[in-house]
């Protein structure tokens, strides 16, 4: 309810439509969305008779998409400036170059710790990122997103971890980006999304990713080539894991086996608790 009433509190002078992809949730979504969809005309809700997934969802929804323009929203975050979508979509207009905008965002943790606090304060600034930055540190969150409607049909390989980070990049070859210095969006962490989820499964789905990017994006081999080694490390040095199951990552990169990560590796095995 939260994330719709930050849609429906935007100052526009422009029409929208809220395309909402309901994919089989096991709380009140559903009801709520219907609610909103009976309430407000241009809220469309479709619901899917199984669960399908977060990119196929991802998917369905992009390609349902009429307008010039796209904001995203995941359903766990909020808009928290009323003249965001305005902002955003002024730029656009105004330089037919760029095709991706984002903005500065805050994080709401599961145990409302650190309440406030910015994502990436350090290196988020306003002005233009290239699509080395964008790929090299996570600075764009997808709810602080609007985009350019380039790039329909969409469909997005089993190998991608987050859609969006695909979807980023496709963006950034067709052209510019721009980050807003305001903090515009209220992220939300906790155990059940895949940001705040680091575990075995995480670090898998990212190592296929960066392999999947190494293969499509030789040009970003420079960026994905040590993600993908980081986490194949942290695959590594799961202490739930057997020796054998270490080796047999260490085969799919047998220079690992020269460096400090099979030391670590061992050592990591030797001592585990």
């Amino acid at each position: 309810r939260q994330c719709l009433d930050s849609i429906m509190m935007q100052q526009v002078d422009f029409d929208y439509e809220v395309i909402i992809g309901e994919d089989c949730s096991t709380d009140s979504t559903a009801t709520i969305c219907d609610e909103y969809a009976e309430k407000y005309p241009f809220v469309h809700v479709y619901h899917h008779p199984k669960n399908i997934g977060l990119l196929k969802n991802w998917e369905f929804v992009m390609n349902r998409c009429q307008g010039e323009y796209i904001a995203l929203l995941e359903g766990d975050d909020y808009w928290i400036d009323g003249n965001k979508l305005q902002r955003q979509v002024d730029w656009l207009d105004a330089h037919p170059d760029y095709t991706l905008t984002f903005t500065r965002a805050e994080i709401l943790y599961e145990d409302g710790a650190n309440e406030g606090q910015e994502r990436n304060l350090p290196y988020l600034v306003e002005g233009e990122y290239t699509i080395e930055d964008i790929c090299s540190q996570v600075i764009t969150l997808s709810s602080s997103t609007v985009i350019r409607n380039c790039l329909q049909p969409v469909h997005y390989s089993d190998q991608l971890l987050y859609a969006d980070t695909y979807t980023f990049i496709e963006l950034c070859k067709r052209g510019k980006a721009y980050c807003f210095g305001v903090p515009t969006v209220k992220y939300r962490i906790h155990k059940k999304n895949l940001s705040g989820n680091g575990d075995w499964n995480f670090f898998l789905h990212a190592y296929n990713q960066c392999k999947y990017f190494n293969q499509i994006y030789p040009e970003l081999r420079s960026v994905y080539q040590p993600r993908l080694e980081s986490s194949l490390i942290h695959l590594l040095h799961d202490k739930k894991r057997s020796f054998p199951y270490r080796i047999k990552w260490i085969a799919l990169h047998p220079r690992l086996l020269f460096t400090r990560f099979m030391l670590a590796t061992i050592k990591n095995y030797l001592f585990r608790v």
